[in-house]
């Protein structure tokens, strides 16, 4: 693994970022537009980009690593859940805003910066894998992380068809294709060669979307708030430092093919996701503490990828 161009890949990524937030700074982008670029990645660019990743090469793990794959990834959000009770009583969080530092331990920004980071380290092929994460990201977030965010009730009721989205979707078709091994046979048809060439063009603009999205994101957020928070560095260097060299050091043993170790390193490395705010908005939780995680621990995660991935790799 060369460690330059994982620090090349990441200057870039937040190049993209600086992007975006100047942009929004300089009234070119604002919090609306930023809305519906976030729409365009949710709802069209990242369920290609999963697509275009398991269709466009060959596979890189096998059938029962993918199915091992899947495993991690489950006992990943578990153990994060039994991590996020005691996070809050250990930096002493007051009872109103518990339930959200709880969501902010377990849910990191995979959607918009993790297949970005993924893709530039080990190619786009490697964007399938990482959204078998996605999978237990949705699955947990409109269960448990709505009944952390939410006061009402009925909120905490779980529907299936909020897992209907279609980023959800793209992965799970894309793991039913995985599976089975037709990848070579669907992209090989007539229509499945059109079909992944249109995907492939659409997923050439995925990443600088979602690192710009990120940037007209971070804008919106009052600067003073970020940088006075105690507990917010400690929560973003637990998150970002101590997650994944834990993770690290239970998997390692175990974990013999370095892409699924690597991939399981980036997802514990993530920062704050940004459907924290997201629920905080839509669910009366505290916007102001999620806004600042978001963008304290985004920051954070320039350095902190690449010296993880250096110092365990």
């Amino acid at each position: 693994m060369d460690i330059s161009q994982i620090f090349i890949q990441m200057l870039i990524l937040f190049l993209l970022i600086a992007l975006g937030y100047g942009s929004t700074k300089a009234k070119i982008l604002t919090a609306e537009s930023g809305r519906h670029l976030t729409n365009l990645v949710l709802y069209i660019t990242n369920p290609c980009t999963i697509l275009y990743s398991v269709l466009s090469g060959k596979a890189m793990l096998t059938v029962p690593e993918v199915l091992a794959l899947t495993g991690i990834a489950l006992v990943f959000y578990l153990v994060l859940v039994g991590l996020a009770h005691f996070v809050p009583k250990l930096l002493r969080v007051s009872p109103e805003e518990t339930g959200v530092y709880r969501f902010m331990t377990v849910f990191g920004n995979i959607g918009f910066m993790g297949f970005p980071v993924v893709r530039a380290i080990f190619g786009q092929g490697a964007v399938f894998y990482a959204s078998i994460f996605n999978l237990f990201y949705q699955l947990f977030a409109y269960t448990y992380g709505i009944r952390q965010i939410s006061r009402d009730p009925r909120d905490a009721r779980f529907s299936p068809r909020s897992l209907l989205q279609p980023v959800v979707i793209a992965a799970l078709v894309s793991y039913i294709i995985y599976l089975c091994g037709v990848q070579e046979a669907v992209a090989g048809s007539m229509p499945g060669g059109i079909l992944t060439k249109l995907l492939g063009m659409v997923d050439g603009i995925t990443s600088p979307l979602c690192m710009i999205i990120t940037g007209v994101g971070l804008a919106q957020i009052p600067l003073k708030k970020v940088f006075t928070n105690r507990r917010l560095y400690i929560l973003s260097l637990g998150k970002q430092v101590l997650l994944p060299v834990l993770a690290y050091a239970l998997l390692s043993p175990f974990v013999t093919n370095r892409l699924m170790l690597g991939i399981c390193i980036i997802m514990a490395a993530m920062p704050i996701g940004t459907m924290t705010s997201l629920f905080c908005t839509r669910y009366d939780g505290p916007v102001d503490t999620a806004s600042a995680g978001i963008f304290l621990s985004t920051l954070l995660s320039i350095p902190a990828v690449p010296l993880i991935m250096a110092l365990l790799f």
